[in-house]
């Protein structure tokens, strides 16, 4: 293992997580405050707000994969340098 490489990834996973977090955020507000009547609105919406949770699990397995990977990397840190 590269530490370095593992900690990097670890860092882009994190940072994925953290837009997608803050995108589904922006984009929960735009909706709904979007001027907008009728049932396609009503329906876009729901169907919008039906995903929200689906895109921060999303966010919350990138986050989960980036603790993971630096957990790796520092465990393999320590099994390095006590070796």
């Amino acid at each position: 293992m590269i530490i370095e490489q593992v900690q990097q990834l670890a860092a882009q996973l994190k940072s994925a997580s953290d837009q997608i977090t803050q995108l589904v955020t922006a984009l929960s507000g735009q909706v709904q405050q979007t001027t907008w009547w009728g049932a396609d609105h009503d329906r876009f919406v729901n169907d919008f707000n039906a995903q929200v949770p689906t895109l921060h699990g999303v966010a919350q397995q990138l986050q989960e994969f980036a603790n993971r990977a630096n957990l790796n990397a520092h465990e393999q840190a320590q099994t390095s340098a006590n070796g």
